[in-house]
Parts: C-alpha cells; structure tokens; sequence
C-alpha cells in the first residue's frame, strides 16, 4: 500500500487514524443532533441567529469536502456490513 500510494506507512497509519477520529466525532455529533428534543433544538437555532446577527468580518467558506468523504466512507461501510451480515 505504501508503494502503491507513493507515501511511508507512517503517513498512512497517520491519516487512517485521522479519519477514524474524524468519523467517531461526526457520529457523536449526527448521536448528539438525534438525541435533540424540539425545544433544544429551537434552542440551537436560536443560538445560531444570536450569533448570525452580531456584526463582524465575513468569514471564508467553509469546506466541507473532508466531511463529504467521511460521509461517503461512512455510508460504503455500512452498505457492506449488510451485504456481509446477509451472506
């Protein structure tokens, strides 16, 4: 794999670990949205407005593509996890 991704298997390890804390704080954070009552999350919109309407320098665009992918991974993981449990 090393070879094949013309990078040391340091950097590989590092990366994988990357993402997989990556994956474990989105899916806390996807458990913590689900976990919302109605009144916490109008609680949690309304925080965003307060902060929204406070005047200051336009910040750059997020991107959004790291978690795209980890979404994507996410969602072929547990697509094979069926297809496998099903076999």
């Amino acid at each position: 794999m090393s070879k094949q991704m013309k990078k040391p298997m340091s950097d590989l390890a590092a990366e994988a670990i990357e993402r997989y804390e990556d994956d474990l704080f989105w899916d806390e954070v996807d458990r913590e949205f689900e976990a919302m009552t109605p009144e916490q999350w109008r609680q949690y919109r309304k925080e965003f407005e307060e902060w929204d309407a406070i005047p200051a320098p336009a910040l750059p665009a997020d991107d959004w593509s790291g978690q795209w992918r980890a979404d994507q991974r996410r969602a072929q993981a547990t697509t094979r996890r069926r297809v496998v449990g099903r076999s």
